[in-house]
């Protein structure tokens, strides 16, 4: 065998488990994370700090500034342009905050239950295994290619490279 690859015993080693084998019939790996709270107050920092920048700018900019050195006819145009692009940026940010990451589905699960033996589940390496699925060490489950087990949400997210942990949104 080539250096990296598994040997057959580690393939056959790692089979796909069916649900009254896991831990859990919905396939989770619910692990309680200390970062949860953590994530929740920077949620909160960066809303205040999104609602601070629009105060500011609205009362202190268009309201001050601007009469102060005589561009008062500016005040319309510079409010709703900023506030369109503030508003834009808001809402933006809520709706990735709220998306979910994409967790493993459950008819993955049923997949691997119908299909048994017949799917080829290698144990998960960093390089990339086309067409194969992988096991997850610390799920205990088998899951489908670019899914990667996430230590933020404690379960295994389908493609890890459109997933952003810094938002929290898992």
């Amino acid at each position: 065998t080539l250096p990296g690859t598994p040997s057959r015993m580690e393939v056959e080693q790692v089979r796909p488990l069916v649900p009254e084998e896991s831990k859990d019939e919905t396939w989770d790996c619910d692990i309680t994370t200390s970062s949860s709270l953590f994530f929740q107050m920077t949620m909160s920092v960066t809303l205040g700090i999104f609602i601070y920048e629009g105060t500011a700018y609205n009362l202190m900019f268009l309201s001050r500034v601007l009469p102060a050195v005589g561009k008062a006819d500016y005040i319309p145009f510079f409010f709703l342009l900023f506030n369109t692009i503030w508003a834009m940026a808001l809402i933006a940010y809520v709706r990735a905050y709220a998306t979910q990451p994409g967790k493993v589905p459950l008819s993955w699960h049923e997949f691997v239950r119908d299909v048994g033996p017949a799917l080829p589940v290698v144990p998960s390496t960093a390089r990339w295994a086309p067409g194969k699925a992988t096991y997850c060490r610390k799920c205990s489950i088998p899951r489908p290619e670019r899914a990667h087990h996430c230590n933020v949400s404690g379960f295994c997210v389908l493609r890890m490279d459109h997933y952003c942990p810094w938002i929290n949104n898992c």
